[in-house]
Parts: C-alpha cells; structure tokens; sequence
C-alpha cells in the first residue's frame, strides 16, 4: 500500500472539485493519504475524514524552528541559506515541520497538486526526508507561477512531473527541456453519468431552513429511507445549526438520494425552488419547547406555484390546507409525498391554488397594515 503525502491547498473555500474526486478515487485504489494543507477554508469538497490533515499552523511552526536547528545544524543551516536565495523562507519553515510528521507517519512519497507554494514546501520536504516528489500542474503554474526560479529549482527534483493536457506538456519541455520524459500528461478525470436524464425524470423534494431540531431534518431523511425509491431525490438548502444533517444524510446510507446544497445565494434558491416538484417542510416542538412562528420558506415555496407537505405545527395550518401531518410522524411524512410523488396533476392543481393563497393573504398590503397600525390617532 502507498503511503501519500499529499500536499495541496483549501485557500477558496474547501478543495477543488477536481482535488476532491482524485483522493476519493486514490483512497479506493487503496493509497493511505495523509494531506498537507498549506491554506484552509471550509467549502463543499471537503476531505473525507479518513484522510489525517495537517495545516500550517504559524505559531507552531515559527516555535519549532530552534528545535530542527539543534536536531541537525548542518542541513538546517544549508537549506536555510537557499530559502533565503529564494525567497522561500516561510516554505522552508513550514517543510521543517511536515518533514517532520512525514517521517513519523512513514510515508513513502510526495505528491503536490499546483506548482507555487505547495511545490516549494514539497521541495524542502523532499530534500528533508530522502522520500521521492512529484507535482500536478494547471495553467496558473505555467503562466503566473509566484516564483519562477524556484519553480525551475523544484521541478528538477522532482521524479514525475504531471500536466493535464499536451500543451501544457509541450510548453514545459519548451521552458524547461531538461525534464525530458519525467514529464506525462495523466488528465483530469469527471464522474460518468450513466442516465445523464435521470434527475429530469425524478421527483425533486426541497427544504429550507437552519439544521435545528425545529426543522424536522431527522424525519424526513427517516420517510425518505423509508420510501426507498431511487425516482425521488432530496434537496437540501440550509445554514449550519446544532443537527448534523451531512452525519445524518450518511449514517442513513442516503448520499446517492440526497443532495446537500448547504448556504446557498438568492439567485441559487430562486433556481431550486423553480425547479423542484414538492417542497417539505416537517416542522415540530423543539426540545426546549420553542416552535416556529411560520415558517417564510412555505410562503417563498407556495409563491413559486408548489405543493405542500408539512406538518400541524403552531401557525402553518393557517397557511397551507394540505398535505399535513402530525409532528414527528415518519410513516404520514412518507405517504404524503409518495402520495404526490405519483400524482402530477394534483401537484400542478395543489400549486396553483398555494400560489393563490399567497398572493391574496400574504402580500405587500401586509406592509401598509404594519404602517396602519404604527400610526396612532
């Protein structure tokens, strides 16, 4: 089994999409991957938690220097002296530290996806641990790479030299002709799609709102394990909250039937509620007693000309006649919408009527009745 050391960074907002899927795929060939995150930012690609995961830490690593000079003075004061030609002096740090838990953890290689600062750092870990290097590069690296001597310096070291595309091959042997035949072209991969129409033809259900306990997450992701039909799929737009609905989605074994979309902007909600069939929203008590109000995402979904399916919870019957079911009850939950699952028509008929409701109950002449009552006589 190859043990990687895998060198990349999470600066926008979780790992690329593409980053995300080649560990995955490198996980299931068998490769133990330990990642090196040089920038960290949560995002939607996040690594999965069988991978360890180290990330710079400044504090510790300007701390630990002293250490790895007095541990080898020699070598440290070498590598020292070309950071400085380099301008790489803050890589070199961080290398001095990751070169550290490579060796304790026993990795057998280096791997960096992207030729600036992640490159750099894998150079001085190379030269550290004896352990062979090899790099992933884009366009970015060819073309606007932070520091192009040292691009030049850490390339040569490395035994596989990795590029996406024959041009990107052709134009390092021209910048760089030594490299030879270290340099191959392994291109990106993308999930295949074996129905590319399968999600037209679903039935997609949407919730909004923040993973609490209020909201219900729990039981809807019960009916839908309980339906078990793989023609309707569960959209989920939310803000982080006390439920771990990612946990729950996966202890269910429902990652291939529901989506997760998290935080989404106006204009991605706007799209979500257009195109989906049924919006749910399996309200109920929490723990400590509070209920809703009323929930706006009802309002915002039945404005949009959607089917209804809630529960009898606090003031949501003033605003949707049907379907509704008592709190906490899975079973109703999952006959409601597998009831309007395979009924169209009384989707589309459901819509329009919700669409009514909310234009002549819940409208801006609410606005005028709030100013009415804040004038006083």
């Amino acid at each position: 089994m190859l043990k990687l050391a895998y060198i990349t960074s999470m600066a926008t907002g979780g790992l690329a999409g593409f980053n995300y899927d080649e560990l995955v795929e490198l996980h299931s060939l068998g490769v133990e991957v330990s990642l090196f995150i040089t920038k960290y930012k949560a995002g939607p690609y996040m690594p999965p938690s069988s991978m360890p995961l180290h990330r710079v830490n400044p504090a510790g690593v300007a701390g630990r220097q002293l250490v790895h000079l007095l541990a080898a003075p020699v070598t440290y004061f070498r590598l020292f002296c070309e950071a400085v030609r380099t301008k790489t002096v803050q890589d070199f740090a961080i290398a001095q530290v990751w070169a550290r838990i490579m060796r304790a953890s026993s990795r057998d290689w280096i791997h960096c996806h992207w030729g600036d600062h992640k490159l750099y750092i894998g150079y001085y870990c190379h030269r550290l641990t004896g352990l062979p290097l090899s790099v992933t590069l884009h366009g970015y690296d060819l073309y606007a790479n932070p520091n192009w001597g040292m691009f030049e310096r850490a390339l040569k070291a490395c035994a596989q030299v990795i590029t996406i595309s024959e041009y990107n091959k052709e134009l390092l042997i021209k910048k760089f002709g030594s490299l030879g035949e270290r340099v191959k072209v392994i291109r990106l991969f993308t999930e295949t799609v074996e129905d590319s129409h399968a999600l037209d033809r679903s039935i997609k259900v949407l919730i909004v709102g923040g993973f609490h306990y209020r909201k219900g997450y729990d039981i809807l992701l019960k009916a839908f394990k309980q339906l078990e039909r793989t023609d309707i799929r569960l959209w989920i737009v939310g803000y982080k909250g006390p439920v771990d609905v990612a946990g729950l989605i996966k202890e269910m074994g429902l990652t291939d039937r529901v989506t997760l979309f998290g935080q989404v902007s106006d204009d991605v909600l706007k799209l979500l509620y257009t195109y989906c069939d049924i919006f749910c929203m399996p309200s109920r008590m929490d723990k400590d007693g509070v209920g809703e109000g009323l929930p706006v995402s009802l309002m915002e979904a039945m404005s949009y000309q959607k089917p209804i399916v809630s529960t009898y919870h606090t003031g949501i019957p003033e605003l949707v006649p049907d379907i509704l079911v008592a709190e906490n009850d899975v079973d109703g939950l999952a006959k409601g919408l597998a009831h309007l699952a395979d009924n169209p028509e009384l989707r589309r008929k459901m819509g329009l009527r919700n669409r009514q409701i909310v234009l002549s109950r819940y409208n801006k002449d609410n606005v005028r009745s709030l100013l009415s009552a804040l004038r006083v006589e």
